[in-house]
């Protein structure tokens, strides 16, 4: 039956599609091509290709059995696929080529099943029956007319069943209602691979909430639960398993390492691909405002789309009301309304009216604009600004506005993610003060500690495809985690211990006949034990930038410098300020005030309009500007983008300075649009230190780093022995790199007296410093500038050894030293005793405690002096890649860092191997070290890791990588002669893949082939690499030379 069928599906395929038929005659896609993909749009991820396709199929079978392509008017490949491919990344003419293709192929396919479901006449097979056919149409008329069914073909007899109308619709209502929700979630999935960039805010708005009036969600509970689920994004898992409980009116800040998918995490809360009740409403702030001629204040008002919906109401009602006081009303159909009519539908319209009033009364809708101008106002809007319509604002700006759309419409969740990164530190204070009231939920993803504190009551912490949530603000969790940690670890390392104790004791008396009972239980004793996983060692991020060559003062001042784009429009005036290489200076203010204007001026971005701007002659300054990430081509790899930025050095010196910042091993050589923004400000932080620079000028340079990326670089800077000045707004971040703030505000540049990011924020905002327990400090005093001398340095001025100045704020009183915290009275006896009784008690204890462990280190060390060290290394026999014979002797007159391991382990192996790799690079920079070790990588797998497969697999870390293999006999004599574990499944087939369990060490070993340390995974590039150079500083000491 199915030949016909199966006929026209294959003469309705193409080259691109090919059809079949099920069980049922319905037509289904069987194959699709990707030559299409491959020839215009290589770069289209397998996701996306695979999802095209499978909707091209789809369509081509509806088109296959319709005879038509596309349904009420839409066009599935212009609609869905071109927008699709176009925020994949694909070029405009790839995507317009790719869907004229996908177009015609359709199109021919439409025209064809068109032409085959045209009629025509055709014999029949069989001669029918047409008087007993109407014979059984009559009989089913006569059931229907008394509402029964005709069952007998059931039952071989007539049988009348009654049907229940009501019900019946009910189940329809219901199945109706049922295919809606499958067909939205349908679209719904779909979407995920779409921006939705052509809905506005209010539109996106509807979308995700559909009630709209929040008054009657008030009695309902508004906690959100998701347990076990997971999220993928681009094929990669970002949650398993994992489960969040959001408790109404708590504040929660999601923390985790760049790349881990917090902004996918809210995403998916936002668009409820997570079981969020759809009567909680949801605004996720991602991005800024499309501008257009709506005023700032008018697009505060407009995001509450209840309180907009209600006046359209109450103006529709009272333009009816006018409407029925007309001499000669008319009603729908054109007539005259009747004096009874026009006072029925009077009282009708009042009702009403007064429903809505209730309604905008409960909401405070007389007190919306005051409301509006509040937020504006602590975002940094101007009352001019109220008025500007938002095109007319930068993207900053515009991203503020969509901040105050949404503390404005009060959601029941709010979903911020780095809502601080556009805000200078007088909004960021406002923006503290205003979250803290805040009495629904909020949900945000920050980096800044400080804001953390202030904002936080809970904090979730993403790690490990997992999340965990914790109570208290940000200072809290991490001391619970640092304890949780310790308990887990200690947890684990006791069941280690008994674990091998257990296997200690079956292994001596396993085999003992008096024994074997008590062996048998305690096998079954380890078989019950839980099996805990390993605590994960935090990665440490390490940043370092070189450090320069010292030049003479003065280095670089300004000299009464005025700035203006216009000359009515002055952004700095007479600015003065020197700075030599010790500077470290914190640049603060309001946005707007001309901060990345001053930064522009002292690198030579900008000319000054009047006054002079003077740099010392071999002076090299670097700049972070905060739009970084715009400026890099993301069509090139990390190294690609410092050679086109920096021609002249190799492809190692690239991925030196790039590993100095965390971006090693394969990453160097991924595009940048597959970076995370972490990750992109690593390779800017890298353009920087392949410029040696005397001076770092960074304009907010953390806004896209993670916590620890934060504390690498506050470490990096700390040990530069170069010039600072910082642009940023995280307070911990300036106090623990800048040892002095500028203030920039009202075109001038002054310092400022007090002492620190929370002095500055005291003056800045009364209220903070009613929140930090103490008063505002005094503005700061007038200072005399100093004027440049005769030979350009300035005047009182001690070469070397002067600090960067700038003009102080005025009325600061300098001279005085007063006290920013107020006084306090003395302690009581009673606390003073108790104070005592306390220190007391912990002294004796970490006493106690501190004596027991150096008693057990010294019962150590005697079982270690007793027993002996075991010998390392010894000699061997192997080939190089090069199938050149390799013994241990091959080496001898270097230091040798040996690791076995396998071309095809998938994580341990590569970690281990990058290690190395960068503790090299850290040796090679200093001319004793240079070239005093060489890596050499010893495989535990001679039988899939061939001389070729180590030369391709070693060239991704080191170029001085040695790979040695050899026999199976030969490279067990190895490992046995460096203590090394190795084992490889028993049974194993021809190309199956697996894994050879092996010890994770580096050997370190002299030159004279004697083991002298091994390093763990546990220890890092720069622990290596500076415990090697204390090992080579040694050798030196003796007398001894390396050989060459």
């Amino acid at each position: 039956m199915l030949a016909p069928s199966t006929a026209r599906a294959t003469t309705l395929s193409n080259e691109f599609i090919v059809l079949a038929v099920d069980e049922n005659g319905v037509l289904y896609p069987v194959k699709t091509n990707t030559a299409l993909f491959t020839k215009h749009a290589p770069d289209v991820d397998e996701v996306i290709v695979d999802y095209v396709q499978g909707y091209l199929g789809d369509a081509a079978a509806a088109i296959a059995a319709d005879g038509e392509q596309g349904v009420g008017g839409e066009d599935p490949v212009e609609d869905l696929i071109r927008p699709m491919l176009e925020d994949a990344g694909s070029s405009e003419a790839s995507v317009t080529e790719l869907c004229a293709q996908f177009s015609q192929m359709l199109a021919a396919l439409a025209e064809s099943a068109g032409a085959q479901k045209k009629p025509t006449l055709a014999k029949l097979a069989a001669p029918v029956n047409m008087a007993a056919q109407l014979a059984q149409i009559n009989k089913a008329t006569k059931a229907s007319q008394i509402g029964t069914t005709d069952l007998a073909h059931i039952k071989g007899r007539q049988v009348a069943s009654q049907v229940d109308v009501k019900k019946l619709r009910k189940a329809e209502a219901r199945i109706a209602a049922k295919m809606e929700k499958r067909g939205s979630k349908s679209r719904y999935e779909a979407s995920k691979l779409i921006r939705e960039n052509t809905l506005d805010d209010n539109d996106l708005l509807m979308r995700v909430n559909p009630i709209l009036d929040y008054t009657s969600t008030r009695d309902k509970i508004k906690d959100v639960k998701v347990d076990n689920f997971d999220i993928s994004f681009s094929g990669k898992r970002i949650l398993t398993n994992a489960s969040v409980h959001l408790v109404y009116g708590r504040r929660y800040g999601l923390i985790g390492r760049n790349g881990i998918g917090k902004s996918t995490l809210l995403r998916n809360i936002a668009h409820r691909e997570l079981a969020v009740p759809t009567y909680i409403s949801i605004l996720f702030v991602e991005q800024e405002m499309t501008g257009d001629d709506t005023t700032a204040l008018q697009s505060v008002l407009k995001a509450d789309l209840f309180r907009e919906q209600l006046l359209r109401d109450e103006a529709s009602i009272n333009e009816e009301l006018r409407r029925l006081d007309a001499p000669e009303p008319l009603d729908s159909r054109g007539e005259v309304m009747s004096k009874h009519e026009i006072e029925i539908k009077r009282s009708e319209m009042g009702d009403r009216l007064n429903g809505i009033m209730s309604k905008l009364q409960d909401i405070e809708a007389d007190k919306a604009e005051a409301k509006a101008g509040e937020i504006l106002s602590g975002l940094g809007f101007s009352a001019a600004d109220f008025g500007r319509p938002t095109k007319a604002f930068s993207g900053g700006w515009r991203m503020r506005l969509s901040l105050a759309r949404a503390l404005f419409c009060r959601p029941d969740l709010l979903l911020l993610d780095e809502p601080t990164n556009m805000l200078d530190i007088p909004a960021v204070v406002w923006l503290e003060r205003y979250l803290r009231t805040w009495t629904s939920t909020l949900l945000v993803v920050s980096h800044d500690r400080e804001f953390l504190d202030e904002v936080a009551t809970d904090i979730i912490h993403q790690h490990s495809e997992q999340l965990d949530q914790y109570r208290g603000n940000f200072k809290s969790f991490w001391a619970t985690r640092e304890e949780r940690r310790k308990n887990q670890i200690r947890e684990y390392e006791a069941q280690m211990e008994y674990r091998a104790h257990l296997q200690d004791f079956i292994d001596r008396w396993r085999y003992n006949a008096n024994r074997a009972a008590q062996a048998q239980m305690k096998i079954k004793i380890l078989e019950k034990l839980p099996v805990l996983e390993k605590p994960e060692d935090d990665k440490v991020v390490t940043f370092t930038f070189p450090n320069p060559d010292k030049i003479s003062p003065p280095v670089l001042y300004m000299s009464d410098v005025t700035f203006g784009y216009s000359p009515e429009r002055k952004i700095l005036e007479n600015v003065n300020i020197d700075m030599q290489m010790d500077a470290r200076v914190a640049i603060v203010g309001p946005n707007g005030a001309g901060k990345t204007t001053l930064l522009k001026l002292l690198i030579g971005k900008l000319d000054p309009t009047g006054g002079m701007v003077h740099r010392h002659g071999r002076l090299r300054i670097a700049y972070f500007s905060q739009h970084h990430v715009d400026q890099l081509d993301v069509s090139l790899t990390a190294v690609g983008q410092l050679k086109a930025m920096f021609p002249g050095n190799t492809d190692e010196e690239y991925r030196r300075h790039l590993g100095a910042f965390g971006i090693s091993g394969m990453t160097g050589l991924q595009e940048i649009r597959t970076l995370s923004g972490g990750q992109k400000s690593r390779v800017t932080f890298a353009g920087l230190a392949v410029q040696q620079p005397h001076f770092l000028v960074l304009d907010e340079p953390t806004n896209h780093l993670d916590m620890e990326s934060i504390d690498a670089l506050t470490n990096a800077l700390k040990q530069f022995q170069g010039g600072v000045v910082i642009v940023s707004h995280d307070e911990r971040f300036i106090d623990s790199v800048c040892t002095e703030m500028w203030v920039c505000a009202s075109g001038k540049v002054t310092r400022f007296a007090g002492e620190g990011i929370k002095d500055y924020k005291r003056m800045i905002c009364p209220e903070a410093a009613q929140a930090y327990g103490a008063a505002a400090p005094p503005p700061g005093g007038q200072q005399p500038r100093d004027e440049p001398g005769k030979d350009g340095q300035p005047k009182d001025d001690q070469p070397g050894h002067r600090r960067s100045t700038a003009n102080p704020l005025p009325n600061s009183g300098q001279g005085r030293k007063e006290s920013l915290l107020p006084e306090t009275g003395p302690l009581s006896p009673i606390g003073i005793s108790l104070f005592l009784l306390t220190a007391g008690g912990i002294l004796y204890y970490f006493t106690a405690v501190k004596r027991r462990v150096r008693e057990d280190r010294a019962r150590a060390r005697a079982r270690v002096e007793s027993t002996g060290k075991a010998e390392v290394g010894g000699p061997y026999e192997l080939i190089d890649e090069n199938g050149c014979t390799v013994t241990d002797k091959t080496f001898r007159g270097r230091f040798v860092l040996v690791y076995f391991g396998f071309c095809h382990c998938p994580d341990i192996c590569p970690d281990e191997l990058d290690k190395i790799g960068d503790a090299l690079e850290l040796l090679d920079r200093a001319p004793e070290t240079k070239d005093a070790v060489q890596p050499v990588f010893i495989t535990c797998d001679p039988q899939r890791d061939s001389p070729e497969a180590i030369r391709e697999y070693l060239k991704q870390f080191h170029p001085k990588f040695v790979g040695l293999t050899g026999s199976i006999e030969q490279v067990r004599a190895a490992c046995k002669a460096y203590r090394v574990y190795f084992s490889k499944p028993p049974k194993v087939a021809e190309n199956q893949d697996y894994l050879v369990d092996h010890s994770i060490f580096s050997y370190f070993m002299d030159p004279d082939g004697q083991f002298v340390d091994v390093y763990g995974k546990d220890k890092t590039a720069p622990e290596m690499a500076a415990s090697i150079t204390a090992y080579i500083a040694q050798f030196r000491a003796a007398g001894r030379e390396l050989g060459q």
